[in-house]
C-alpha cells in the first residue's frame, strides 16, 4: 500500500463526532455558508473546513471539533432541526419555492396569492428551516401597520436593533440588510395596511434584497379593483413574477394521503380530491382523512368512501 493510500485509510477511520458532522452538513446546506465563510469563523483554513466536509481532516481532529462545537453554541437556531420533518413537496409547494428562489437569486420582488389550506405557510416554514438567510414577517389583525412590521423585522435581525422612531427603525434595518442576498418574506400579506405595504416597498428599494409577499387573493385585488387602487401602483410596478395557486391537483392529493396513510382504496382517494377542491382545500382534506381513521380506528369500522361521507357529513357540512 502506498504512503497516500495509507493516509487516506487512516484518515478515513479517525473517530468523527458523527452528530456534530452530521449538523456540521445541514447547518451549511441551510445557511449557505461556503467553507471560506466558515473558515473565518473557525479562524481555520479553507483546506481543513473541505477536509472535515469530506472526513480527510489531516490536522488535530479533537481541537477542530472543540472550535466547531463552540461555533455551533454561537450559531445555531434551538428551533431548527437537523432531521426533515414531515413536509410534502406538493406542485404547489414547489411553485412557492421556485418563486423564492427567484426572489432571492435574482433581487427582485414577488407575488404569491391563493386560497386558505393550500400550503402557503406549512411552505414558508419549510424555507425558513432550510434557508437561514430568510426572514419572515407573518401579518394578522393585530400586527398589520407600518410600526409593527418594522419592529418584528428588525428584532429578527438584531435583539438590540428594535426600539426608536420608525423612520430611525427603518433605516436601521436598511443598514444591516444592505448587501445581505437575504429573502424578505411577507406571509398573510392581506392583512396589511397600505402604509406598511409601503415601508416594505422602501426597505425593498434601499437594500437590494429579494422581497416576496403571500397571501389570500384580496391582497391583489384591493390594489386592482378599489377605488384607491392608484396608491398601489409603485408596488405593482416592482412585481417581477407573479403566481395565483387557484388549481387543485390530484398529485397533491395522492402524495398527502400517502404520508398520512398509504394504501386508501381508489373510492376514498376520489372523495378526498373532491373535499380538496371545496374551500380549504388541502388543510380540510387532510382534517377529514384524519379524522376518519381515528373514528375507523376506534370503532373498527371499514374504511370506505361511505365512511368518509359520513364523517364530512357529521362534523364538516355547514349546508
Amino acid at each position: 500500500m502506498s504512503a497516500k493510500a495509507a493516509l487516506s485509510v487512516a484518515q478515513e477511520s479517525r473517530s468523527y463526532d458523527e452528530e456534530l458532522h452530521k449538523w456540521f452538513i445541514f447547518w451549511t446546506d441551510c445557511t449557505g455558508n461556503s467553507d471560506s465563510r466558515v473558515a473565518g469563523m473557525l479562524r481555520r483554513s479553507k483546506a481543513a473546513v473541505s477536509q472535515y466536509r469530506n472526513k480527510k481532516h489531516e490536522g488535530n481532529l479533537d481541537s477542530f471539533e472543540r472550535d466547531l462545537l463552540a461555533l455551533r453554541k454561537r450559531e445555531e437556531d434551538i428551533e431548527l432541526p437537523v432531521e426533515d420533518t414531515k413536509f410534502c413537496k406538493t406542485k404547489i409547494a414547489q411553485k412557492i419555492s421556485d418563486v423564492f428562489q427567484v426572489c432571492e437569486e435574482e433581487g427582485t420582488m414577488g407575488l404569491i396569492v391563493g386560497p386558505a389550506g393550500v400550503g402557503k405557510t406549512e411552505t414558508v416554514r419549510e424555507r425558513m428551516r432550510r434557508h437561514r438567510n430568510t426572514k419572515i414577517f407573518t401579518a394578522d389583525i393585530t400586527s398589520k401597520s407600518c410600526g409593527a412590521v418594522l419592529y418584528a423585522i428588525a428584532k429578527q435581525l438584531s435583539s438590540t436593533l428594535h426600539g426608536g422612531r420608525n423612520a430611525e427603525l427603518l433605516y436601521k434595518i436598511v443598514d444591516q440588510l444592505e448587501d445581505s442576498r437575504c429573502l424578505l418574506i411577507i406571509d398573510e400579506c392581506h392583512f396589511l395596511s397600505w402604509e406598511a405595504i409601503e415601508v416594505v416597498r422602501k426597505i425593498y428599494d434601499s437594500s437590494a434584497i429579494g422581497v416576496c409577499f403571500i397571501g389570500m387573493h384580496k391582497f391583489y385585488s384591493q390594489m386592482r379593483g378599489s377605488k384607491k387602487s392608484y396608491l398601489y401602483d409603485q408596488i405593482l410596478s416592482r412585481f417581477g413574477v407573479q403566481v395565483n395557486l387557484k388549481e387543485t391537483y390530484f398529485e397533491d392529493v395522492e402524495m398527502l394521503i400517502e404520508s398520512i396513510h398509504p394504501g386508501l382504496n381508489k373510492a376514498c382517494r376520489d372523495y378526498l380530491f373532491k373535499t380538496a377542491m371545496k374551500p380549504g382545500k388541502y388543510r380540510l382534506m387532510t382534517q377529514l382523512l384524519k379524522r376518519t381513521i381515528k373514528i375507523h380506528e376506534a370503532t373498527k369500522h371499514p374504511l370506505t368512501d361511505e365512511l368518509f361521507k359520513k364523517v364530512d357529513k357529521t362534523f364538516f357540512a355547514m349546508e
